[in-house]
């Protein structure tokens, strides 16, 4: 790739400072044409000359292929083509600015990168009867000192942040308590429990977790088995201070009871919203069998040849163990697992 603008660069950074005053710096760019256009400052990363562009196959008009930056894979578009007013023919822009659009980062291939500076926010207008073409990209209509008009792209205010709406889903996930549910095997042992040590561990009981509580240091574990759970570990966004980031990332740790995944994500993409978009890592089946069969019998006679009063029951555990890959090849597993994701 071709070196860096550093002059423009090295302007972005001081002036993108002004975060938090009632004035917006815009980086102003042409695209071959008459009219003059221009990018929130905050929304961009860097400008650099034209780099080797990769094409790919089927790529729509105005999409010329992808780059390498640092490591990421980033699609570059020919900004005028992809408005309307170049021919696919058309040479490439001789400049390329690296943005933040629609919480993704793009390359944009425009003719010339001019200079940046300072409007008041009331200096910036919503677009009226703006082509088809071209209204995805012209947010606003910025009107200079000299009278004229600067189509503005792109413009991001602080209610477009990765990082806010990551962090509300992430917090409202948090704290939610998912619906107690109660498996077979969970209510099995409850049972044998309760029967054990006197204490009432009624499953239909409304305090059931309230009474599990008084089973002391184990108390903790058999809880985790009574409600799926989603804990939020891991937060990624953003690459520098004061540049609003694009997009924002968030690794939850999901343990979701057997037979409740489709019930756990339709609950877990309400909490997030329409603004999410959710992934699963590692997507991991959550294991569960019935207590019987020869290899129970055999247990219990080799326990009771030892201890005639001694009693064996089923129990759940809230972690993942080898039991997901040996139950791919027919092999039951005692000691059901919750998923792990």
């Amino acid at each position: 790739m071709d070196r860096v603008n550093y002059g423009v660069l090295e302007t972005v950074d001081a002036r993108t400072k002004l975060a938090g005053s009632n004035r917006m710096e815009i980086l102003l760019f042409s695209l071959g044409t008459q009219e003059i256009f221009g990018i929130n400052v905050f929304k961009v990363r860097e400008v650099s000359r034209t780099p080797f562009i990769t094409k790919a196959p089927n790529m729509p008009v105005g999409v010329e292929g992808l780059i390498s930056l640092r490591g990421n894979v980033i699609p570059v578009l020919a900004l005028a083509k992809v408005m309307g007013i170049a021919e696919p023919s058309d040479p490439l822009g001789e400049s390329m600015m690296v943005t933040e659009y629609s919480k993704r980062t793009l390359g944009f291939l425009v003719h010339e990168v001019d200079r940046i500076i300072r409007v008041e926010w009331d200096k910036v207008r919503a677009p009226d009867n703006v082509t088809s073409g071209s209204h995805h990209f012209i947010t606003a209509i910025t009107e200079l000192g000299d009278g004229k008009l600067v189509s503005t792209e792109l413009v991001s205010t602080t209610e477009d942040n990765a990082v806010t709406e990551i962090a509300e889903a992430v917090a409202k996930l948090g704290r939610h308590q998912f619906p107690l549910v109660l498996s077979e095997s969970v209510e099995q042992f409850l049972t044998a429990v309760s029967e054990e040590t006197g204490y009432d561990l009624d499953p239909t009981s409304p305090d059931l977790e309230g009474s599990i509580a008084k089973l002391g240091g184990i108390a903790r574990i058999v809880g985790a088995t009574l409600r799926d759970t989603a804990n939020p570990t891991m937060l990624k966004a953003g690459y520098k201070a004061n540049v609003i980031p694009a997009t924002a990332e968030a690794m939850v740790d999901c343990r979701v009871l057997p037979g409740r995944k489709e019930a756990f994500e339709r609950e877990l993409d309400a909490l997030l919203g329409p603004n999410i978009t959710r992934t699963w890592e590692r997507d991991l089946p959550s294991v569960e069998t019935t207590f019987d069969g020869d290899l129970v019998d055999a247990m219990n006679a080799a326990i009771l040849a030892v201890d005639p009063d001694a009693r064996t029951v089923p129990y759940m555990m809230s972690g993942g163990t080898d039991a997901k890959a040996f139950v791919r090849l027919g092999i039951r597993c005692f000691g059901d697992r919750k998923s792990v994701v």
